[in-house]
């Protein structure tokens, strides 16, 4: 399903591109993040130039979503108004854009990448689940071999005790890990 998922959110794309006063297409939550399940909806933003072809072809886009046996959720803003929303960091911390004029494009272009910052404790572990959750997580050295661990492999880093700041992207790897050990943890956003 999640390909075909895809295929029919890129079909309605197409059909709203064509559109007049729009100017960009964003996917963001759940299907933008790859966490979807089967009742999850497709959060899209469909960004107009102003405010009287956004209400002059409000009717359109409803046509043109409501084709879909995917439970889309279209929401609909001008420009200025997407300049001064909260939704704009959520764009462009995990949005997926699938049609941007120069303008958007501009507006949505981060000078930094998002990470999320993850501090954790192991205080529930025992002093054996320490040393392997350690090792798995930083890597160990055995001798002239390095054997490196998740946050390696993801490209994240190590910032203090109890600290890792990992890309966003990859982020669900490591919480996966963290929850299979138990390990009490809590998610900051950050741009670096």
């Amino acid at each position: 399903m999640p390909s075909e998922a895809y295929k029919e959110i890129e079909k309605i794309v197409d059909r709203l591109k064509g559109v007049e006063g729009v100017i960009g297409i964003i996917l963001f939550g759940s299907y933008s993040r790859g966490d979807f399940d089967e009742g999850s909806d497709v959060d899209l933003l469909i960004v107009f130039k102003d405010k009287k072809t956004l209400a002059e072809n409000q009717e359109l886009i409803y046509e043109a979503t409501s084709r879909s046996d995917l439970f889309i959720q279209a929401v609909t803003l001008t420009l200025d108004e997407l300049r001064n929303s909260p939704l704009l960091e959520t764009l462009r911390r995990e949005g997926k854009t699938y049609h941007s004029e120069a303008e958007l494009s501009k507006l949505l272009a981060a000078t930094h990448k998002p990470y999320a910052l993850l501090t954790y404790t192991t205080r529930k572990l025992t002093t054996k689940q320490r040393v392997i959750f350690s090792q798995k997580l930083e890597g160990r050295r055995d001798g002239k071999y390095l054997y490196p661990g998740l946050l390696q492999r993801v490209g994240g880093q190590k910032i203090g005790r109890g600290v890792v700041m990992i890309p966003i992207e990859k982020q669900k790897e490591v919480v996966e890990y963290l929850e299979a050990m138990k390990v009490d943890y809590m998610i900051r956003y950050v741009w670096a």
